[in-house]
């Protein structure tokens, strides 16, 4: 819905309006130079590598200018001498919302509907799966969008894609009632921008998979791309502390490194969730099977058959979009905050979660999109230890890999050390315990013996019997002050309160419960209307 001030917001405080003067920074050259993108004069002598770049880092593409034009264009690049032109605005409407030529002089007018403007062009961001799917063309890539392991390696950060982090973090230009159902809309956030991740990345793993091992992909990728693996199972000081000991899950050879689970963990973790609750239907197990079989087909050989894996891509997007359509088409409007920490809890007890450092990141993503399930929010001991994780699992200044920190701290920068995997599984493990009933996650795997790996369940049951404990005792302290207040002032008696205890239910007594306000017909008439609405359309403003 629009606020008629989208422009203002975008320049002022929108971070993609400074896309384009991040592109022609000293390290952005520095990268396209490294690369061989850019000559040591600043000419373009790779015009593919550089329009990948520039798919992402500015909404316009370049064009060549009609040769009847006049020279002298405002908007040449400095890039290079050639008439080769394009707006230089960043990421700006168009990259989000479609080429404006069409709408761009109505959109503003009254009357105009964005629901029924996408035959002029207009893409419509209301869908929260729409929107992740848009923003992951760029933060996870697609075909003509490939940020691959020669730019990570020339200097770019590797992409990170977490809708709900990034929307949280992102000026609204839009007005989005759904918002408030702040239980639930963190949730849905968090739950379409793991489809969109995984959908991204699978498009473009065929992409860079279909011309066969040594093949050409986009912008020159070639297969096998490195990017598709764990950062960490190569640089050992980007992963947990004892992230050098072997990793072999199951069906992985050894030699061959282990793939990334930063797009695909989530969805995995959501779909055992529905299979747990009984709610699993045949699509679930069917996509599940799926992203198992590619993760292990990619873990076989140190060169996977190419062809094989974009056919095994393939079946797995198919299987998603029938997913899409069956079940999140359900889950959009029932998936909450309640169910997501449960989904928490449930994967505090899957050793996958530790498996890597980008597991483990994700699952401290997962549990703060489930913050509004927190025990008193912001101010409860559930944010105190989800901090604690948080810390531990970032790099030491939060842009610069571990190593570059360590190299640098003579000049002032504080070090950060990673944590140890039994020390972030403690961590997640407490957090979860806030939440909810949490099972102990098998941690012998990275065990040195069998002495450890005991050592490691003592502190796991002790981590969770501390919470459990302290839950009692503030269900005990709550129960005490319901008593009192429900007393005729002659002081408790025996009986008047049971001690709750850890994940039971608190027995209150019925004289000490407050009465609850009976609402009127028209009040409850109002709510009705109001949820009707808000189901048939969110972003309504009635």
């Amino acid at each position: 819905m629009a606020r008629s001030n989208e422009y203002p917001i975008w320049l002022e405080n929108d971070p993609h309006s400074q896309s384009w003067r991040t592109f022609c920074s000293d390290e952005s050259v520095a990268m396209m130079r490294r690369l061989n993108i850019l000559s040591g004069s600043g000419e373009v002598i790779d015009q593919a590598g550089y329009d990948n770049c520039l798919a992402c880092h500015n909404t316009t593409r370049r064009f060549t200018p009609p040769a009847h034009a006049a020279g002298g264009d405002p908007f040449e690049t400095f890039h290079s001498a050639k008439k080769k032109s394009f707006q230089r605005e960043g990421v700006g409407c168009e990259a989000c919302h479609g080429p404006s030529q069409q709408w761009i002089g109505v959109h503003f007018q009254t009357g105009w509907d964005a629901d029924y403007a996408s035959d002029n062009g207009f893409v419509n961001a209301d869908d929260l799966l729409t929107r992740a799917r848009m923003c992951a063309t760029c933060h996870v890539g697609d075909q003509d969008r490939d940020m691959n392991h020669d730019l990570i390696a020339a200097g770019h950060p590797p992409l990170r894609y977490e809708f709900a982090t990034y929307h949280a973090r992102q000026p609204k230009h839009w007005r989005d009632t759904e918002a408030d159902a702040a239980w639930r809309y963190e949730a849905q956030l968090w739950l379409a921008g793991q489809i969109a991740a995984m959908d991204a990345s699978l498009a473009l793993m065929i992409e860079r998979s279909q011309s066969g091992p040594h093949g050409g992909g986009p912008a020159g990728s070639q297969w096998p791309e490195l990017s598709v693996y764990d950062c960490a199972a190569c640089h050992h000081n980007l992963g947990f502390e004892n992230q050098r000991r072997p990793d072999l899950p199951l069906g992985r050879s050894p030699g061959v490194a282990l793939v990334s689970s930063w797009n695909d963990i989530g969805m995995r973790w959501f779909l055992m969730y529905r299979m747990r609750g009984s709610k699993a239907i045949d699509v679930d197990y069917q996509l599940l099977d799926a992203i198992e079989d590619l993760r292990t087909t990619l873990h076989t050989d140190e060169i996977t058959d190419a062809d094989l894996v974009a056919r095994m891509s393939a079946r797995v997007r198919t299987l998603l979009s029938q997913w899409v359509d069956q079940v999140y088409a359900v889950e959009r409007f029932e998936f909450e905050a309640g169910e997501l920490a449960q989904l928490v809890t449930q994967a505090a007890g899957d050793q996958e979660t530790y498996r890597t450092w980008e597991s483990a990141s994700q699952y401290y993503l997962a549990a703060v999109a489930a913050r509004n399930a927190w025990p008193q929010g912001a101010s409860g001991p559930a944010f105190f230890v989800a901090n604690r994780l948080r810390l531990g699992l970032r790099y030491a200044d939060r842009m610069q890999t571990p190593r570059f920190a360590e190299a640098n701290s003579d000049r002032g920068r504080q070090s950060h050390p990673l944590l140890a995997r039994e020390e972030a599984a403690k961590l997640a493990v407490e957090l979860a315990a806030w939440l909810g009933p949490v099972d102990q996650p098998d941690l012998g795997e990275w065990a040195e013996d069998s002495e450890k790996t005991d050592r490691m369940r003592e502190d796991l049951r002790a981590v969770i019997d501390r919470v459990n404990d302290q839950i009692a005792k503030r269900n005990a302290e709550r129960g005490t002050r319901a008593g009192i207040e429900g007393t005729d002032n002659k002081g408790p008696r025996d009986g008047d309160v049971e001690t709750p205890k850890p994940n039971q239910p608190e027995q209150r007594d019925e004289n000490a419960a407050p009465k609850p306000r009976v609402k009127t017909r028209e009040e409850l008439l109002e709510e009705l209307r109001r949820r009707r609405a808000n189901q048939a359309n969110p972003f309504s403003d009635d």
